[in-house]
């Protein structure tokens, strides 16, 4: 059984010189590596379906190559779509963390600053040695 040929390469030529070729061989390039591993790592269903490494830019390549981008088109948007509820999750966590540290800071100080005047207003009598004797007002 002979080695079956990979797809052309769009982006080097034949010289081995970095190119830009024609937008169809980029388009068809999914389709050509999915045909490629089809025959490579399953020849009995490539042979099955009638595709080969003649196949390589043909009808079925088209229509291969257009599920595939398709699906990636999908993909792509499927991951930005996670990326951005991630991010809005995460951002909305962190701004309620700190919603939360600044309100608790808040309590902390308004109840330290609490004490701290009622410490202030509250006053104890202190005894110097003498005794405490009634007016006359208060003992009637």
């Amino acid at each position: 059984m002979e080695p079956i040929p990979t797809p052309p390469n769009p982006f080097v030529a034949a010289d081995g010189a970095f190119v830009i070729s024609a937008f169809a061989e980029y388009f068809f390039l999914p389709g050509d590596w999915a045909i490629y591993l089809l025959s490579s790592r399953a020849p009995a269903i490539a042979e099955l379906l009638g595709v080969g490494p003649a196949a390589y830019g043909g009808t079925f390549a088209g229509i291969l190559a257009w599920v595939l981008w398709l699906a990636l088109a999908v993909a792509s948007i499927a991951t930005v779509s996670a990326v951005r509820r991630l991010d809005r999750a995460v951002t909305g966590s962190i701004s309620y963390g700190v919603a939360e540290l600044r309100r608790r800071a808040r309590m902390a100080i308004a109840l330290a600053r609490y004490r701290r005047s009622r410490r202030a207003a509250r006053k104890e009598p202190t005894f110097d040695g003498e005794e405490i004797t009634l007016s006359s007002d208060e003992r009637s």
